[in-house]
């Protein structure tokens, strides 16, 4: 199964996240889309193939973004990283329905073992 890390920054958050994912998943089975549109062409697609997919929400408008994508992202077994614990960030996060939900300011290991334990379930 792939796994699907969104990311629209090349920072030290997202470096630390890919390199969870990386140490559960061989990078050819690791999709990274870097641009919304990249992500939603990714999600147009069939899903049948990703095992789980690694959200990072950078900023509220990555966020946001998602947001405009929610009926696509129900369909994945998502873990939603956010930029911070606003009570609008986190609302916007659960109409999302992801799996998890950590923050970039947090432990990122908590991540890593949730993303191993999804899939395990696959």
């Amino acid at each position: 199964m792939n796994v699907l890390l969104y990311s629209t920054t090349k920072g030290r958050i997202e470096r630390e996240v890919e390199g969870l994912v990386e140490a559960l998943v061989p990078r050819e089975k690791l999709e990274i889309c870097r641009t919304a549109d990249d992500l939603y062409n990714r999600l147009c697609a069939p899903v049948d193939d990703l095992g789980a997919a690694v959200l990072l929400a950078c900023d509220r408008k990555d966020l946001s973004d998602m947001l405009s994508m929610k009926e696509l992202i129900w369909r994945l077994r998502a873990i939603l990283i956010l930029p911070d614990m606003e009570a609008d960030s986190i609302s916007k996060a659960y109409a999302l329905q992801p799996r998890f939900v950590g923050y970039v300011d947090s432990n990122l290991l908590v991540v890593s073992a949730m993303l191993n334990k999804m899939l395990e379930n696959t």
